[in-house]
């Protein structure tokens, strides 16, 4: 529930039983395929080998089964098996997590070899929760996570650094811009008393939003704040043309850059701009509405997106890394608007 519920639109189907293992999920399949799901994360086999129910070869022949039934409905992820953590009542974890290792390999290869997705979480939960005090708190019965673990466990499936998915770790206003203030023919100071700084293109203010009045000569328009390299940015976009209202970060000059955009097409996309060249990072198939709040979570090479609260996306990209400047950004033509722009450290 707590990964589904990052995603913007999606529907839980939860197929999940206490002590399922892979053959009883598998003589479920007919309910399972019932659900017409359009994507299936298959989690199982930590009680195969607690319990001694299978061998290596009987897991992956299920699995096998289970793909089969599957990959003709949606798209079929395999994530690899839960480690354990001592105490466990049933088996000790150093007698189980080379288990589990060879098991989780013998899943990697299988998908591999066919060109199934796997999602490999399980040495990023072990790396860590590392410590007799972490157990305690995110995994206390040595196998099932804890409410404080399961964000975490929710976190490395997602491919985040864990605890970045279910709390940001900025809650610091560093620059505030409400834009209410007289209608300018420049951005003047944000509210928090910094100077926009222009690195091209022409900017105002009107009815209390920021805009772009008329084109400019680069390919790009861009005015910035400075922040950190790792920080949260947002604002709300508006105005004519909504695909003209973008968010610019980790930026270095108007060639270098960062950007969100809420496309026309029903997506919001990531773009990476190096030398004016263009590359799409990532693309969320969420439909733009005119006043979406609209989210950049930067930490380290991870780059998350959210909107108006809900995370749709997430990439990685260690492009500009170190940049520290971050703020609006439009094309030559006009149309966009900005408002409550903020940059939280």
């Amino acid at each position: 529930m707590i990964l589904v519920s990052r995603f913007k639109g999606a529907v839980l189907n939860d197929q999940g039983v206490p002590g399922d293992t892979v053959t009883k999920v598998y003589q479920r399949i007919a309910d399972i395929k019932a659900t017409n799901g359009k994507v299936y994360l298959v989690n199982i086999g930590i009680n195969d080998i607690r319990y001694g129910m299978t061998t290596d070869v009987e897991y992956i022949a299920m699995i096998e089964n289970i793909w089969n039934e599957l990959k003709n409905i949606g798209d079929v992820y395999f994530i690899s098996i839960w480690p354990t953590f001592s105490p466990d009542a049933v088996m000790d974890s150093t007698i189980a997590n080379p288990l589990i290792d060879a098991r989780n390999e013998a899943l990697r290869k299988f998908c591999f070899d066919r060109n199934i997705s796997f999602i490999n979480a399980t040495q990023t939960i072990r790396n860590y929760i590392n410590t007799t005090e972490l157990v305690a708190k995110y995994v206390p019965d040595g196998v099932h996570p804890s409410a404080d673990g399961k964000p975490l466990y929710a976190d490395a499936v997602q491919g985040l650094s864990l605890g970045l998915g279910s709390k940001i770790p900025y809650d610091t206003v560093s620059v505030y811009d409400s834009f209410d203030r007289a209608d300018l023919g420049s951005l003047g100071n944000a509210d928090t008393g910094q100077a926009w700084e222009v690195l091209s293109g022409t900017w105002g203010i009107s009815a209390n939003k920021a805009f772009k009045p008329s084109n400019g000569l680069d390919a790009y328009n861009v005015a910035v704040q400075a922040g950190l390299s790792n920080c949260s940015i947002s604002a709300i976009l508006g105005g004519s043309d909504l695909a003209r209202a973008r968010l610019a970060f980790r930026v270095t000059d108007q060639h270098n850059f960062l950007y969100v955009l809420a496309n026309t097409d029903g997506t919001y996309k990531l773009y990476k701009v190096e030398g004016d060249a263009l590359e799409v990072l990532g693309t969320a198939n969420v439909m733009p509405v005119l006043d979406d709040e609209v989210e950049i979570i930067l930490y380290n090479e991870n780059i998350m997106l959210r909107v108006n609260g809900e995370f749709i996306l997430s990439v990685t990209n260690t492009f500009n890394q170190n940049a520290v400047k971050h703020g609006l950004m439009s094309t030559t033509a006009s149309g966009g608007t900005w408002d409550n722009f903020k940059i939280l450290i």
